[in-house]
């Protein structure tokens, strides 16, 4: 058998350790689901659930990634044993998902058993890590999620200039316009400069995550909200941070490897410790959807006002030059948006869509209130007709007989104007999954409510915390009521849209 081309770190499993004097701190090991393979896919906590501030990790999304996943698995060992954080704090709970794609990394393999790239699955939900991974958030309820990768440093495009990139760890946070979390822009610059000098202090380089193309461009990643960093701050409204250290290679040294490790480690003990300093603005939770606010569905990339400068390192000799880059898109340039509406009512037949909202845990409703629902419809082509932005006529009364209504005044309300609008550029309909436009005299397949006869539930509703269920309303964990035609989901293999290419012209996330 062939050696294998990347020598990945054996991975260390700290035992719960007891714990120094002080509050008496939770430690225990839950195995949240299983892989395709049967793999077990094991959250570590530490703490108990009803702790004041709540951070998770993710580790091992790509399962050629170990460095990351052994950041997290250190990380957390060292604050079950007392020895890699401040003094033992009952209020702060810490829950690590060391590796979320055990099929991939047994590989050593960035997709998953299935074929599928976990970090692309945070909206269709089609693998049983991601939807694991989102029941378990919502479960857990953490105030900050932060999702653990690797990135390679050698790119050839850039390695024919003889560069490579320098930074031991690339910073990164929500790009999608429409999310809305506890933290505003200063106290995402204030993380920025935390890490940056806490990394600095340890030796270590960082840098804020960009994606350098072949023409020239670069902008700081995708705004899609298929993957963890947008996808999540967008469903939950929880702050995201991506952390992405400097993949070793295959050249790299028993040292590099250890570098690239120790890095993130520290990375992460970094955004804990400014965790802990902004506790008071985490805690707020995610702002409340308010009714008729803008909620971005299309969206770009644009230059700022200044050409910025990235490091790279010179692949001759190994010094570092400033480089400028006039042609970084780093500003974002709303192209469209919607007004919230009370809620969106999506028709019953569409049991694709109808599964998606579900395993996010969203509510709907078939009480209709009848035709007294007044409401917009959508007038637009599919969402690859980019030249057609949404718009809406009068109001106008609506028999909803046929409908499941989702009300935006819920956990994460605001995700599905973008999920639901039929032109989001980001939304349900880019997966043809909100069927097709309907002929003159058809019954829509999205529809606004914005008045008449549906009441506005309060926020959240009396007596229950955000993310129970009403009564008489149905979500994860219940059983809805039949849809026309609704048949049991398949095997996962057989329902697996990813497995189908990007629409033609849009930008791969």
């Amino acid at each position: 058998m062939n050696a294998p081309l990347v020598h990945a770190p054996q991975p260390t499993r700290p035992e719960p350790a007891s714990a120094p004097a002080g509050p008496a701190r939770e430690v225990r090991r839950e195995v949240l689901g299983r892989t395709p393979e049967g793999r077990s896919i094991e959250a570590w906590v530490l703490g108990g659930r009803s702790a004041e501030l709540r951070i998770a990790a993710i580790g091992g999304q790509h399962g050629d990634e170990p460095w990351g996943s052994e950041a997290v698995r250190r990380w957390w060992g060292g604050r079950a044993a007392g020895t890699r954080a401040p003094e033992a704090d009952a209020d702060v709970g810490i829950a690590a998902i060391p590796s979320l794609n055990p099929d991939g990394a047994a590989r050593h393999t960035r997709r998953n058993a299935l074929g599928n790239d976990l970090n692309r699955d945070h909206l269709l939900l089609e693998n049983p890590e991601t939807r694991t991974l989102h029941r378990f958030l919502r479960a857990y309820r953490p105030h900050l999620v932060v999702d653990v990768h690797n990135y390679p440093a050698r790119r050839r495009h850039l390695l024919a200039r003889g560069w490579e990139i320098d930074p031991d760890v690339q910073v990164g946070t929500p790009t999608h316009p429409a999310v809305r979390t506890s933290l505003g822009v200063p106290e995402v610059e204030e993380l920025y400069s935390a890490l940056g000098t806490s990394l600095a202090r340890a030796g270590y380089r960082s840098g804020r995550y960009t994606l350098f193309r072949p023409s020239g461009r670069s902008r700081p990643g995708t705004q899609h909200v298929v993957d963890a960093r947008n996808g999540i701050a967008l469903r939950y409204g929880i702050p995201t941070v991506l952390l992405e250290g400097r993949d070793p290679g295959r050249g790299g040294t028993e040292s590099d490897r250890e570098r690239t490790v120790t890095a993130q480690q520290r990375a992460l003990e970094a955004v804990e410790a400014w965790a802990r300093d902004h506790r008071s603005v985490l805690v707020r939770g995610p702002p409340i959807p308010r009714r008729e606010e803008p909620v971005a569905v299309d969206a770009g990339w644009g230059p700022g006002a200044s050409t910025p400068e990235f490091v790279f390192r010179r692949t001759s000799s190994g010094d570092r030059v400033s480089v400028p880059w006039p042609a970084h898109r780093g500003e974002v340039l709303v192209r469209s948006s919607v007004l919230l509406p009370r809620a969106y009512a999506v028709r019953a037949d569409l049991v694709a869509a109808h599964r998606v909202l579900a395993d996010h845990g969203f509510e709907g409703d078939r009480d209709a209130p009848g035709p007294r629902a007044l409401v917009e419809v959508p007038r637009t082509g599919t969402s690859r007709d980019r030249g057609l932005l949404p718009h809406a006529i009068p109001p106008e009364e609506f028999d909803l007989d046929g409908y499941v209504v989702y009300s935006v005044h819920q956990w994460g309300g605001r995700a599905l104007a973008v999920w639901l609008e039929p032109s989001s550029r980001y939304g349900l309909a880019r997966w043809d999954l909100l069927g097709e436009t309907p002929a003159p005299g058809h019954r829509p397949a999205v529809v606004r409510v914005v008045g008449g006869g549906y009441p506005v539930p309060p926020v959240p509703p009396p007596g229950l915390e955000p993310g129970q269920r009403r009564p008489g309303a149905w979500g994860e964990g219940a059983t809805p009521p039949p849809f026309p035609g609704r048949a049991e989901r398949p095997p996962i293999v057989e329902t697996n849209l990813l497995r189908f290419a990007e629409p033609a012209g849009a930008p791969a996330p």
